[in-house]
């Protein structure tokens, strides 16, 4: 029974064979088929790079109290305070400032098939103008699905919300478009290219909005444990936006902390200057009362007093070397006229 049984199993596998090796073109267009569509997602699809980006954090000496106890700070290191910086580095305010300078409340994506999305950073065909104000008080997003035909004749589709708003059909350039959230201007720009589909989606956002987004797509955080340094970091396709937006971030926290510098020196200066002033009407008010005293009690003023003898001793001084010369005069002239030798000589 064992040999009938591998004998089938035998007889099986020769036919399983045979059965293959008829449809062997099914496995080579299986295959070409795979490495055509791995060469063309290779092809198309843009590669993402990651964007790095360290802070060295200089440590104030009033801020390092533990740095004098012992090399306490050494043992456990500076984390805490660079902790505290992290948050000061990836804060809503400080993305806030870097999406509103770089124009980052304003995303545009070209699309240029059913497949590639290309992110337009400096270089964009289109750009959107709102009325003063609006990023600061919008509290949401609003998609503009732009297509423009080879006669430049552009249709325009508003939504916010996943709700449209407002609608623009075969108009032509500038759009001028009303929505409940205020008034947009759509233009075209140097990079636009005439005679050419275009087919382009423009989000808009409140500066809250693009900094609460910006927060999601940049890592920030310590190098290391016991390091005062703080990694920050991006993934983009395109490098110029990721190093100017990382660069931006520092910018700006830079000049928040020169800022806190320049707050903390105002401060301790107004501080200063009070102080002095109250010293100052202090000092008066004493002294006044001093010289009444002295007044009313006929106390002669010390300093005052040596100052005078010191003048009058210089005076008696420069007399006295004034005499002693001409007596040295006079001991010469009278040695010179005892002298026989000079009987005939001329006294000059």
């Amino acid at each position: 029974k064992m040999k009938k049984q591998n004998e089938s199993e035998i007889i099986n596998v020769l036919g399983l064979m045979k059965t293959y090796m008829s449809k062997w073109y099914y496995f080579v267009i299986s295959v070409i088929l795979c490495c055509g569509l791995a060469f063309g997602y290779i092809k198309l699809t843009k590669p993402v790079y990651q964007i790095n980006a360290n802070v060295l954090i200089s440590q104030d000496e009033d801020v390092g109290g533990m740095a004098s106890m012992g090399g306490l700070s050494g043992l456990f290191g500076s984390s805490g305070y660079v902790e505290d910086e992290v948050f000061v580095v990836s804060s809503h305010s400080v993305f806030k400032d870097v999406v509103r300078d770089l124009g980052l409340y304003k995303n545009r994506i070209e699309k240029r098939n059913l497949l590639i999305r290309d992110f337009k950073y400096k270089k964009f065909p289109i750009e959107i103008y709102s009325e003063e104000g609006i990023a600061d008080t919008l509290r949401t997003s609003i998609k503009f699905k732009i297509s423009v035909d080879k006669n430049g004749f552009a249709s325009v589709d508003v939504k916010a919300e996943k709700k449209t708003i407002a609608e623009v059909e075969h108009a032509k350039f500038p759009l001028k478009i009303n929505t409940k959230f205020g008034k947009f201007t759509l233009l075209q720009t140097k990079d636009y290219k005439h005679g050419e589909n275009l087919c382009m989606d423009i989000t808009f956002m409140g500066y809250d909005v693009a900094a609460e987004n910006l927060a999601k797509e940049v890592t920030v955080g310590i190098a290391s444990k016991k390091s005062n340094v703080i990694a920050l970091n991006i993934q983009t396709p395109d490098i110029e936006y990721g190093k100017d937006l990382l660069n931006e971030i520092v910018t700006k926290y830079n000049e928040r902390g020169v800022e806190e510098k320049s707050l903390k020196g105002r401060r301790t200066s107004k501080f200063l200057t009070e102080r002095i002033v109250l010293l100052e009407a202090d000092l008066e008010s004493s002294e006044a009362i001093i010289e009444e005293y002295k007044r009313n009690n006929g106390i002669v003023d010390v300093s005052s007093e040596a100052s005078y003898q010191l003048s009058k001793k210089g005076v008696l001084e420069d007399k006295l070397l004034r005499a002693e010369t001409d007596f040295e005069i006079i001991k010469i002239t009278r040695e010179f006229v005892s002298n026989p030798d000079n009987a005939y000589h001329q006294v000059i």
